[in-house]
């Protein structure tokens, strides 16, 4: 999947439990469908990092 421009709404950062790492991760992840590991590529961390942090997002918003 070819990545030309991303467009992050601030609103994702906003009134929430998550860390603007987690918050990142999990609106790719939902919202844009992204894997993990074009998420790891994108944010040039680990994928097993991306996974974690998605999780951690998943449980803090009550979602797993």
């Amino acid at each position: 999947k070819a990545i030309s421009k991303i467009y992050i709404p601030c609103s994702i950062f906003r009134n929430t439990p998550l860390t603007v790492q987690e918050a990142l991760v999990f609106y790719l992840k939902e919202e844009k469908k992204f894997c993990f590991r074009e998420i790891a590529t994108l944010l040039k961390r680990d994928e097993r990092n991306i996974w974690t942090l998605y999780h951690r997002a998943k449980k803090k918003e009550g979602k797993q």
